[in-house]
């Protein structure tokens, strides 16, 4: 019995602190196609550091995963242009926000009969010498819970 307990616990603590490490999150936390989506971005958690500590502008090079696609469709801009809908907001030490508004499929201009399996992005400086890694967040189907 003291066995399962221990168990218990420990797994509790290890899934308690990958929650609190994400590099990647959202308001709401399930997003849909049909939702407005606040993204934020972790730099301390990913594993490529070039952002750590930056101060300047920071932009999303973004797209989704669309179900029988490739990882990059839908791509809001090339990787050398820094357009104000992929700038990111810096809210605290390497803690950066991106809003996708009015709704995921607006904002990428998904078409109706498309199924998005993910929001992509990779964020970069904005003379592109600094970067992360692929970064990649769930896209829910509405209804879903």
């Amino acid at each position: 019995m003291k066995l399962k307990t221990i168990t218990g616990l420990i797994l509790f603590i290890l899934s308690s602190m990958i929650v609190s490490a994400q590099k990647i999150s959202s308001t709401p936390s399930a997003p849909t196609v049909i939702d407005e989506v606040t993204v934020q971005f972790d730099i301390s958690q990913c594993q490529r550091k070039d952002l750590l500590g930056f101060t300047g502008e920071v932009y999303a090079h973004t797209g989704v995963f669309i179900e029988g696609g490739s990882n990059w469709d839908h791509v809001i801009a090339g990787w050398s242009e820094n357009i104000e809908k992929a700038k990111c907001t810096r809210v605290s030490d390497n803690v950066y926000e991106l809003s996708i508004t009015p709704s995921v499929s607006a904002y990428y201009n998904i078409g109706a009969a498309e199924k998005v399996i993910s929001m992509n992005f990779v964020l970069r400086s904005a003379d592109q010498s600094k970067q992360t890694e692929d970064l990649f967040l769930t896209v829910y189907e509405p209804g879903l819970t």
